[in-house]
């Protein structure tokens, strides 16, 4: 694990599919250490359970891409869930509903649109 958008998988560094998450060094203006955050929540997904990715295209640029899993669970899509990524543009219609649940954290990140601060295990209100 690199970031909370990039892993090492056998030998290469895999963008997770379909997300952005801060850099690792993204402290926003507030003070909140939101790209060691989103870098930890992957992390935790993980563990030491063993992770599978399936190459994927991307009309994003910096791949490689791929779709990212560990016991089943898309770490893209779980990454998004929990507040700890935005869906890219252009991506699968599921990963965009997830990042509906995001609530405002970090304007400065991109365009006024943030990643929620909250615990990933708080009930998501839809």
């Amino acid at each position: 694990m690199i970031d909370g958008n990039r892993l090492n998988y056998k030998g290469t560094v895999e963008h997770l599919w379909g997300i952005d998450a801060p850099d690792i060094a993204h402290v926003c203006a507030d003070g909140w250490d939101a790209g060691k955050a989103a870098a930890a929540y992957l992390r935790s997904l993980i563990g030491t359970k063993p992770v599978t990715c399936e190459p994927k295209a991307s009309p994003m640029g910096g791949g490689p891409f791929a779709i990212c899993k560990v016991d089943g669970q898309d770490l893209s899509a779980a990454m998004a869930s929990a507040g700890m990524a935005w869906a890219a543009p252009n991506v699968s219609a599921g990963l965009q509903r997830d990042v509906c649940h995001q609530r405002r954290l970090c304007p400065s990140l991109r365009q006024g649109v943030g990643m929620a601060r909250r615990h990933p295990d708080e009930a998501i209100a839809t």
